[in-house]
């Protein structure tokens, strides 16, 4: 249920987000975590106007998820194509 909310990208006050898997079923197969994916949820932890604002704690509920992680959120951003838009 936490997952639903977090994926919705609500902005919940909350201090930790802690990662069950490092994978997810995509409605074909179950795959890795994209970086961009990870650093979206991870994001939700600590978010402006909460009471955690000064940032928030990621973690994973099993080590040995841990380097997945934090591979996940080292990885540089891919530049953002700004020529696919489409602006109505």
């Amino acid at each position: 249920v936490a997952s639903d909310a977090v994926g919705m990208g609500l902005n919940l006050n909350i201090n930790r987000i802690i990662f069950y898997a490092m994978q997810k079923f995509d409605g074909h197969s179950v795959r890795p975590l994209e970086p961009t994916e990870v650093k979206q949820i991870a994001g939700r932890a600590g978010r402006y106007r909460s009471r955690y604002a000064s940032g928030g704690e990621v973690a994973t509920l099993h080590r040995a998820d841990r380097a997945a992680l934090r591979r996940a959120l080292d990885a540089p951003l891919r530049p953002f194509n700004t020529q696919s838009l489409c602006f109505i």
